[in-house]
């Protein structure tokens, strides 16, 4: 890789750009152009195989919460110990919620999972079904599971300063404090970023977006059709484009 092709200098697409350029490529242009094993566009072998076979709609799954829940990353044994008025702990992290305090869950092992965007959720198994449970530190909200990844790991080198020692254990309260203290560190603030990206980037390929993906003119147009005798929407406060010379 020499410096002319380096990607970091040239890249200019975003996550989201990305991910609804794909989506307009995937379900606008392929699915429309005859495939040449097919005999026909992928759309129009698509529509004829539910009218031969049906849409066949048991075999669906609702994307609800428990699909959502069921996506989310585990620990690596994918178990934990509810400890009496503490919880779980996830990823150095103790998550808590009210279920917990029944002593038939007490010091049973439990299936975990949590959120990889927002690390201060957390979701365990109980009674049939899954429990959302938090943690009882406001600093981590919204903190994700590779930005809780490098304050681990910048904590173990703090401490390993002070203390000499190769394995440091790495506490929750050190981590909040550590994020507190720390919310403009170059790192993080870079993982955030790139976490705010990732997270538009989903919910385009969710289809969430798919509002946004309508012809703004056509709607422009509508709307004068239906009010032709509106104002200037430049003559209300609108913004306006605003080109500055510089003068030497």
């Amino acid at each position: 890789m020499t410096k002319r092709t380096d990607p970091r200098r040239l890249g200019v697409w975003t996550l989201p750009k990305l991910a609804e350029q794909a989506a307009q490529w995937a379900f606008e242009e392929y699915d429309q152009q005859p495939h040449t094993a097919l005999g026909m566009t992928p759309r129009t072998a698509y529509e004829q195989s539910l009218d031969q076979h049906g849409a066949r709609t048991h075999k669906l799954l609702p994307y609800d919460d428990v699909f959502k829940i069921a996506t989310f990353p585990t620990t690596t044994r994918g178990k934990a110990l509810v400890q009496p008025g503490k919880g779980v702990r996830i990823n150095h992290l103790d998550y808590w919620c009210e279920d917990m305090r029944d002593p038939m869950v007490e010091r049973t092992e439990v299936s975990v999972r949590y959120d990889p965007f927002d690390v201060s959720v957390g979701y365990v198994y109980l009674k049939g079904r899954w429990r959302k449970c938090m943690t009882a530190y406001d600093e981590l909200a919204g903190c994700s599971e590779r930005e809780l990844q490098i304050m681990a790991e910048e904590v173990r080198k703090r401490n390993r300063l002070v203390h000499g020692r190769r394995q440091v254990e790495v506490t929750q309260q050190q981590l909040a404090r550590f994020r507190r203290e720390n919310a403009a560190q170059e790192t993080v603030l870079r993982q955030q970023r790139k976490d705010r990206e990732t997270r538009a980037a989903l919910t385009v390929l969710q289809g969430s977006s798919a509002g946004r993906l309508t012809a703004p003119a056509a709607q422009d147009r509508k709307a004068k059709a239906a009010s032709p005798h509106s104002p200037d929407p430049r003559s209300n406060g609108a913004e306006t484009l605003m080109v500055f010379r510089r003068i030497r």
